[in-house]
């Protein structure tokens, strides 16, 4: 959720500056430390953590990511050069999920304006990882994410 509430745009881009990126977020988005093994994997980090926007609300400014099609459902975008991951979106027939693409809060210009709403498969975090109680803990994906559960008109905790 971005801090304050209001609507803005937020910018990132890669470490070696060849890929840039824009998205426009509102207030009531997602925003995620995901602790799935993948994620540790394709990061190299203990836990991810993801933004999320509209898709129709976020472009690239400069550049243009390589993707690694990570699972049968979900493409990753990354820098060709540097190796730093952009985003996560999923793909296939339920239009509520392929709607949104998840950014890296790492890779925000402003990561401080960003904050997070959830901890997501926290069945496969580390054990010496210790997780903030103020936020919803869920073992796996967020329920309104998996096939035929609807999504919340807000996150409920």
């Amino acid at each position: 959720m971005l801090m304050g509430g209001m609507s803005k745009a937020i910018t990132g881009g890669c470490l070696c500056g060849e890929v840039n990126y824009r998205a426009v977020v509102g207030d009531s988005k997602t925003v995620a430390h995901c602790y799935c093994s993948m994620c540790r994997r394709l990061s190299g980090g203990t836990f991810v953590t993801y933004a999320e926007f509209p898709a129709k609300d976020f472009a690239y400014t400069k550049g243009q990511p390589q993707h690694f099609k990570s699972s049968d459902f979900a493409v990753r975008g990354f820098c060709g050069s540097c190796g730093c991951q952009f985003t996560f979106q999923y793909f296939g027939e339920r239009k509520e999920i392929t709607e949104s693409i998840w950014i890296t809060v790492g890779s925000m210009d402003r990561p401080d304006e960003i904050e997070p709403t959830d901890h997501i498969f926290t069945a496969e975090k580390l054990p010496w990882l210790y997780l903030d109680q103020q936020l919803a803990h869920w073992p796996g994906q967020l329920p309104w994410l998996r096939p035929g559960v609807d999504s919340p008109e807000t996150n409920s905790k």
